[in-house]
């Protein structure tokens, strides 16, 4: 099933569960989310190479965890044991990593995702506790604060350095996963959830680009760059550009709380 077809079902779902008068469930939580990607893992390495002879505190080899907090709307309805809930909702994760030179001064990197998660779960469900499968898609919009970062502790944005900057990212992907909610009184829940975001596809490269959107660095390469090296060689190298392309599993302990629960 494609997005397009997905966001239809979804919708379509949604609205017959509004209009049906079904449960409604709100919840908040706290996500961590271990990620990988391939432009930023060549970005750091290629960073601590160029800089070898300067540097002091490396970049690690990848941006590690991204973590955050969150919160979720689900109209759900349940039958002879049975659920189907539709959810939607964000979570905003946060991560940030410095390289330090040895005068100093230094480059700091703050990656932030905002992730709307759309998505209908089927499963089993009792007055104790529910267990969904779930299948939808998530779209993942990424700001990427580059700065340098002076001996002194200020920090610049500006054009004063090539990488600075604040650069944004979108992508659209699949989602799938499984939601646990166990009961803690008779309209409050504890719920654990598990995602896999998956990787990006080749067609979505150029979509999912980080781009600077400010107008004063029309001289330079609009993209934030994947290979450091790559570019103090080449730096108008259109295909030298790191991406949105973060995926891993996603991992989310909440609060929830419901209109009622069934038998």
């Amino acid at each position: 099933m494609n997005i397009k077809s997905l966001t239809l079902t979804a919708t379509l779902i949604a609205a017959h569960l509004w209009a049906a008068g079904q449960d409604l469930a709100v919840w908040a939580g706290y996500t961590i989310h271990p990620v990988g990607s391939a432009s930023f893992e060549e970005y750091f390495q290629s960073y601590n190479l160029q800089n070898v002879n300067t540097i002091k505190t490396n970049y690690p080899d990848t941006w590690g965890s991204l973590d955050g907090l969150g919160w979720q709307f689900s109209y759900f309805s349940t039958s002879t044991g049975f659920q189907t809930r539709f959810s939607t909702g964000v979570s905003y994760l946060n991560a940030r990593r410095e390289a330090i030179m040895g005068n100093g001064d230094g480059r700091q990197l703050h990656l932030h995702l905002t992730d709307w998660t759309i998505d209908l779960g089927l499963g089993p469900s009792t007055k104790y506790f529910y267990f969904n499968v779930n299948i939808g898609m998530n779209m993942r919009m990424a700001k990427l604060r580059s700065a340098f970062v002076f001996s002194d502790g200020s920090i610049s944005y500006g054009m004063d350095h090539w990488q600075n900057g604040i650069y944004t990212a979108p992508r659209l992907t699949a989602l799938m996963g499984a939601t646990l909610g166990i009961s803690i009184s008779s309209n409050i829940q504890l719920v654990c959830r598990a995602d896999w975001v998956p990787p990006r596809l080749i067609e979505d490269m150029d979509k999912s680009a980080f781009r600077d959107h400010g107008d004063f660095k029309s001289l330079e390469q609009p993209t934030f760059p994947r290979n450091v090296v790559t570019y103090v060689s080449d730096p108008y190298n259109t295909e030298n550009r790191a991406y949105n392309d973060f995926t891993g599993m996603r991992y989310t302990i909440a609060i929830q709380f419901n209109t009622k629960f069934d038998d």
